[in-house]
């Protein structure tokens, strides 16, 4: 049995052989291989059981192509990796450029005069409802300069005063932020509530500002409520001619019919819809018609 050549055997292994065999390899642990004796049964188990496992990994597919597909991904990502990374400087690069650009410098400078400017003395009273110099004092002192003494019990009147006088903070000592140029204030306008005193002072001279707008054609979109209905009725009695837009005409001409002054520029005003702007086909006829009609458009 020894000297077998199992290479010219035409026949493989007989069955006992292959009971035995079983039987051998179910004694030796893991551990075992690792002994030098062990060294042939390695080396002939090896390449055996190797092609058993890969098959039993990757079924019909081919080894070779997995293992190419699978470095060609590795590829694509180390070269997906080196572009984000070109993106990412590039990104990095043009925001230091916008950032250093004369138009956002005037801007930040702008807006740190305005924060300056609106900025809280050290005496007022600041958020946590005491001021600087309270802060750097410590804690007050309720009975003399030594304080109250630890076995005295205060009256309830005195520390009610004191809590009233730390913990209330008046409404306008906390800051709002300006909806225009988004500085501090603390002061509010009588009627725009949101804005700083000089953006809101700003706004309520342009609000009461008037023009002679006789002669003029005039386009607003959205003409039916809010803003577009205020700026609509300002046009009008300024003197111009209004055409105004609107997914619902029928309420929207019935709006402006309610104003006290209607008789006086109905004949200046034309209602167009129902006009839904989404729509590009409807758009395009509606600046054609815009053109055929009126030989200049100065507001819109």
């Amino acid at each position: 049995m020894d000297d077998f050549d199992w290479q010219a055997a035409d026949d493989g292994p007989s069955l006992e052989e292959i009971e035995r065999c079983a039987s051998v390899l179910r004694r030796i642990s893991p551990s075992d291989l690792a002994r030098p004796e062990l060294d042939s049964v390695r080396q002939a188990g090896l390449p055996l059981f190797r092609r058993l496992v890969l098959k039993e990994k990757f079924g019909s597919e081919d080894v070779v192509d997995f293992l190419k597909q699978k470095s060609d991904v590795y590829q694509m990502t180390v070269k997906l990796e080196r572009l984000h990374r070109v993106v990412k400087d590039e990104h990095d690069k043009r925001r230091q450029k916008a950032e250093t650009c004369g138009m956002n410098l005037r801007r930040k400078a702008d807006l740190a005069a305005i924060k300056a400017e609106s900025a809280l003395p050290d005496s007022l009273a600041i958020a946590d409802g005491c001021t600087a110099e309270e802060q750097a004092a410590g804690p007050p002192k309720l009975d003399g300069e030594a304080g109250l003494d630890q076995n005295r019990t205060a009256e309830a009147g005195i520390v009610q005063e004191e809590v009233h006088r730390l913990l209330n903070v008046p409404a306008d000592s906390l800051y709002s932020n300006c909806n225009m140029c988004r500085g501090q204030y603390l002061e509010h306008h009588h009627f725009y509530h949101q804005l700083c005193p000089r953006c809101a002072e700003h706004n309520w001279q342009k609000r009461q500002q008037v023009a002679d707008m006789r002669g003029m054609v005039c386009v607003v979109t959205g003409g039916r409520v809010r803003i577009g209905f205020q700026i609509v009725l300002k046009l009008l009695r300024a003197g111009a001619f209004v055409l105004t837009t609107s997914r619902f005409p029928c309420d929207c001409a019935l709006r402006y019919s309610k104003e006290p002054d209607y008789h006086e520029w109905r004949e200046r005003l034309e209602v167009c819809g129902p006009l839904e702007l989404c729509d590009l086909r409807l758009v395009e006829r509606f600046c054609q018609q815009l053109l055929r009609r009126f030989p200049r458009i100065h507001a819109r």
